[in-house]
Parts: C-alpha cells; sequence; structure tokens
C-alpha cells in the first residue's frame, strides 16, 4: 500500500465520518473516525492535512491509518 496525503474537507465527530480530500486530485475518499492513529486534536477536524493509506470498501475507497500530519 501506498501512502497518499490530503486535506479533511469535512467531518462529524457527531456521526464519527467524513471526506479527505487528497492532494492528487480526483473524488473524496471516506475517513471513519475509527481509521484515525493517535490522539486527534480537539475542535474542528476540518482543513487539517492528513496522510493516509486506502483500503477498498463496500462505499468504494476509503482511507485508513489516517495520521494528522503537523504543520511546521
Amino acid at each position: 500500500m501506498s501512502i497518499h496525503t490530503g486535506t479533511i474537507h469535512w467531518f462529524s465527530r457527531l456521526k464519527g465520518i467524513g471526506q479527505i480530500r487528497p492532494d492528487a486530485g480526483g473524488f473524496d475518499v471516506v475517513a471513519d473516525i475509527g481509521d484515525f492513529v493517535g490522539d486527534q486534536p480537539s475542535g474542528s477536524l476540518e482543513e487539517k492535512l492528513v496522510s493516509y493509506e486506502l483500503t477498498e470498501s463496500a462505499w468504494g475507497c476509503r482511507a485508513t491509518n489516517i495520521h494528522i500530519v503537523r504543520r511546521l
């Protein structure tokens, strides 16, 4: 599996799902709260930079092993 990067386009903590907009372009990728690795920052996850792996699911591609990338 290869590592991809993108930005969280929208995320609902209440529902535990959202979408990542890939830096490489193309369709948004589904993100599940359970696929984040490590601690998540408090507040909104939207517009956070992330790295992730792609996995096929019943709904298309899904992000797994999601890491929030720290800005320098």
